[in-house]
């Protein structure tokens, strides 16, 4: 799957940004593309690329909350905002009506938006914000760009609700990246986005397709209790602290193929209600699915490498689960797990321990060319197909009190 995936060059639109999904990945793409042809040779001409050598203009904060209260739209490409920039609600008392587009800028002041309610669109990509930004309880009615922007401080959008299109693809949040409690009603994308401080997601719900492909999370990264309603993309992505997904609801598929875990990941009571997909993903410590139910038709854990304990106790899984050549290096857990329908640990190495006590296989089960180099218990396990174990390698096996059909050897 991930081999098919087209690798489509993101676009943008002035008016508009359309996010759709091709083939399990999401592309960018504007709707004409001499609009962007155009936009890029009216910047290169300003001089509000990143590469120009044109000296950047200073332009008071102060001018720009003049345009505000006075409804005037604001455009500044390749400026240094000078002073704080206060556009919160309690400074205003009033919705800001003005579009906002202040690209390939740096802010030297404190930037607060906290509780405006934004009615047009708001593009601050390409910019630099060098102190804290606030964007608490912000309401942003159409879209809202910061690709590329750096957060060089804490970057607060707690309580934040973004009801167009959010584009933090590139993003590079250099001091903690706060979330927690944001609602992103459309489709929202942080591809390769880079989160270097601690990041919190916590009780934040997408509503549409959440897009964090690629992206690299180098400290703690906290999505607890978040709903993702729609298609959920970490493919690639690295967390190099604590992964916590614990009770997270994933509505669509989620992918989680070829992502790096380098720290304890927690997905302990997560429900995934559409297909899940780990394909070649690494854990490098702890990897935590207690009492997960993998609600979709498939659950792929194929070519997963686990370097610590993989625990699965109490995991429910509705539809077929794939571990083929799946590497277990720490102990493997699956006591009291159930497997609604076909299970396939083909060509699995389990180097430690491995414990399928109480585990109940409704459907086929197929353990053949497995290694299995200590001990693995069995204990009152049930098989009600066939379980097939050809070619196994077996250290220690404790099959005490197991029901089951037939086993083939």
């Amino acid at each position: 799957l991930g081999s098919a995936w087209p690798d489509n060059p993101k676009t943008f639109h002035s008016h508009t940004v359309h996010i759709i999904r091709q083939g399990g990945r999401l592309t960018l793409k504007i709707g004409a593309v001499v609009f962007l042809l155009l936009a890029v040779m009216a910047l290169e001409a300003a001089g509000a690329l990143g590469t120009s050598d044109q000296p950047m203009r200073e332009v008071d904060a102060g001018e720009i909350l003049a345009k505000v209260e006075a409804g005037q739209p604001v455009e500044y490409d390749h400026v240094v905002v000078r002073g704080d920039l206060d556009l919160s609600w309690d400074r205003l008392q009033k919705n800001i009506t003005s579009p906002i587009r202040i690209n390939d800028s740096i802010f030297n002041g404190i930037v607060s938006f906290n509780s405006s309610i934004l009615e047009m669109s708001v593009n601050l990509s390409g910019s630099n914000f060098t102190r804290d930004v606030f964007f608490r309880r912000a309401n942003f009615s159409y879209y809202a760009l910061f690709w590329d922007a750096a957060f060089n401080d804490y970057a607060d959008f707690n309580g934040g609700t973004f009801r167009g299109d959010t584009i933090f693809d590139g993003a590079a949040f250099n001091g903690e990246a706060d979330f927690d409690g944001a609602a992103f009603k459309s489709d929202t994308a942080f591809e390769k986005a880079i989160f270097s401080g601690r990041t919190a997601f916590e009780e934040a719900a997408f509503g549409g397709i959440a897009d964090f492909d690629g992206a690299a999370f180098n400290s703690d990264a906290d999505f607890e209790k978040a709903v993702f309603s729609g298609t959920t993309e970490f493919s690639k992505a690295t967390f190099n602290g604590l992964a916590s997904f614990m009770w997270v609801t994933f509505g669509g598929d989620a992918y989680f193929g070829e992502a790096t875990f380098k720290g304890s990941a927690h997905f302990r009571r997560v429900t995934f209600s559409g297909n899940a997909y780990f394909w070649n993903a690494f854990f490098g410590e702890r990897a935590d699915f207690w009492d997960a139910t993998f609600g979709g038709e498939f659950a792929f854990f194929n070519g997963v490498t686990f370097s610590g304990y993989a625990e699965f106790p109490e995991t429910t899984f509705n539809g077929i689960a794939n571990f083929v050549g799946g590497t277990f290096r720490g102990n493997a857990v699956f006591q009291d797990a159930t497997f609604s329908e076909d299970a396939y640990f083909v060509a699995a190495a389990f180097i430690c321990d491995s414990n399928f006590i109480y585990t109940e296989f409704n459907g086929n089960i197929e353990f053949s060319d497995a290694r299995f180099e200590n001990e693995t218990s069995f204990y009152r396990i049930l098989f009600k197909r066939p379980a097939y174990f050809e070619n196994c390698s077996i250290e220690s096996l404790n099959l005490t009190k197991a029901e089951y059909s037939r086993i083939n050897l």
